[in-house]
C-alpha cells in the first residue's frame, strides 16, 4: 500500500511541474494562433502551386431596403470560384469603425466595396473607362478623379418618415402635403430629425436632431435612408413601434456603394478583381440589387426598377471623390443654414455647387426650397 502511495504522490507530483511549465510557456503559443485563417491555410494546403485568395470588404454604411449586398457580393465571388480552379474569395462585411480598426492593424483586401466619402482617390487602381459604358448618364463620371478610380453599382434614397400617430394627435392631413416641393416650414410636423444635408436642402429653418431623436418620441419627422423606413413598417407589422409613412423628399442622394481595386493588388489577382466587378455590373446582378428595392447603376428600364421614382432615371449625385473631401465643410454649412443663418446659406450653396460640379440647372431646382 505505501508504495501505492509513493508511487500516486511521485505521479502527482510530475503532473503539478508540467502543469507549471505548460502555464509558463503555452500562451505564446495559444496568442500566436488566435488570429489564425485555418480556412485560409486549408486552401492553400489544398492547392500549394495555384492557390490564389482575393479579399473584398464591402463596407456598409447603409444598407439595401431590402435583402443583403454582402449575400449578393459573396454570390458573384462563388461564380467566379468554380470556373477557376485554386481561385478562392473572401468576403467580408463590416461597418465604417471595425474597417477603420483593420486598417490600423495592418490588414488590406484586394477589392473594396464603400459608401460615396469613405475613401480617397489615391487609394485605387484606375480601370477602364469602357466599364462606365452601361451606366446611367448622372452616374458615369461620380468615380471619377482625373481618371477612373471607383464604379458605382448600387444607390438608395432618402425619405421623410413620419409618425402618424404622433401627427394623427394634431389632426394632420398628410394627404394636403406635395412633399417633393412644398415648403415644409409651418406644416405642423414638429421637430426634425435625422440628416442635415437633407434638411437643408428642403429649406427646412429649425434645428436637425440627432436621429435618435424620432425613436425617443421627440421628434415626429426623421429625415433618412429608405431602409430605415421599411424596418419602421416591420417593425409596426410585428406588433412594435408606432405607424410610420414615408415620403418621397428629393432625387438627391449620397446614398451610392462603389467599387475599386486597391493599389497594392497582386498582378496575378487583377483579371479576377476585374471579373468581379464586371458580373457585379451585368443585368443578372442589378437586378437583383432592384429586387432589393435599391437602385440598379444601368441604363435602360428592363430591370425591375422602383416604380413612380424620377431618382431612378435621373439621380442628383455627387462625385464620389471631391465628396469625400468636403463632406466635413457641407455638413457643417448644412446645420448652419437650417438654423437660419444667411452667411451658412450662402457657403452651404456654394459647397453643394462644388460637389455637383456647379451644373446650374441641375442646382437651381435641387435648390428651389433653400430661401
Amino acid at each position: 500500500m505505501k508504495k501505492i502511495k509513493k508511487i500516486q504522490m511521485i505521479f502527482a507530483s510530475v503532473m503539478t511541474i508540467a502543469l507549471i511549465l505548460f502555464l509558463i510557456f503555452a500562451p505564446g503559443s495559444i496568442i500566436k494562433n488566435v488570429n489564425r485563417n485555418i480556412y485560409r491555410e486549408w486552401r492553400e494546403i489544398e492547392n500549394p502551386d495555384r492557390a490564389c485568395i482575393i479579399t473584398v470588404w464591402h463596407i456598409v454604411k447603409f444598407k439595401a431596403p431590402e435583402g443583403s449586398i454582402t449575400v449578393l457580393l459573396d454570390e458573384i465571388a462563388s461564380g467566379i470560384e468554380k470556373e477557376n480552379f485554386g481561385i478562392y474569395f473572401e468576403v467580408l462585411g463590416m461597418d465604417e469603425n471595425e474597417y477603420r480598426e483593420r486598417l490600423t492593424s495592418g490588414d488590406s483586401c484586394d477589392i473594396i466595396s464603400f459608401p460615396m466619402g469613405l475613401i480617397y482617390s489615391d487609394e485605387l487602381l484606375s480601370l477602364e473607362t469602357s466599364l462606365t459604358e452601361t451606366l446611367k448618364s448622372p452616374l458615369k463620371n461620380i468615380g471619377m478623379d482625373g481618371d477612373l478610380r471607383a464604379l458605382p453599382y448600387m444607390y438608395s434614397y432618402y425619405q421623410l418618415i413620419l409618425n402618424e400617430d404622433a401627427l394623427a394627435k394634431k389632426n394632420l392631413i398628410l394627404d394636403d402635403i406635395d412633399f417633393l416641393n412644398d415648403d415644409l416650414n409651418g406644416k405642423n410636423l414638429g421637430n426634425f430629425s435625422g440628416n442635415p444635408i437633407i434638411g437643408a436642402l428642403l429649406g427646412i429653418k429649425s434645428e436637425i436632431l440627432p436621429s435618435d431623436a424620432f425613436f425617443s418620441n421627440a421628434s415626429a419627422a426623421l429625415l433618412s435612408d429608405a431602409r430605415m423606413s421599411f424596418d419602421a413598417m416591420h417593425q409596426y407589422e410585428n406588433g412594435k413601434g408606432s405607424l410610420t409613412g414615408a415620403y418621397d423628399i428629393s432625387d438627391y442622394t449620397d446614398l451610392v456603394q462603389l467599387l475599386g481595386i486597391e493599389k497594392n493588388i497582386a498582378n496575378e489577382k487583377m483579371q479576377y478583381a476585374e471579373n468581379f466587378i464586371r458580373r457585379l455590373l451585368d443585368k443578372k446582378a442589378q437586378k437583383k440589387i432592384s429586387e432589393m428595392q435599391a437602385f440598379s447603376v444601368l441604363s435602360g428600364g428592363d430591370i425591375g426598377e422602383i416604380a413612380g421614382k424620377t431618382i431612378a432615371n435621373s439621380p442628383i449625385v455627387p462625385n464620389a471623390f471631391l465628396y469625400k473631401h468636403e463632406i466635413a465643410a457641407l455638413i457643417e454649412y448644412a446645420k448652419k443654414t437650417t438654423l437660419d443663418s444667411a452667411s451658412g446659406s450662402t457657403e452651404f450653396k456654394e459647397q453643394i455647387g462644388k460637389i455637383l460640379g456647379n451644373d446650374e440647372i441641375l442646382l437651381s431646382n435641387l435648390l428651389k426650397r433653400l430661401k
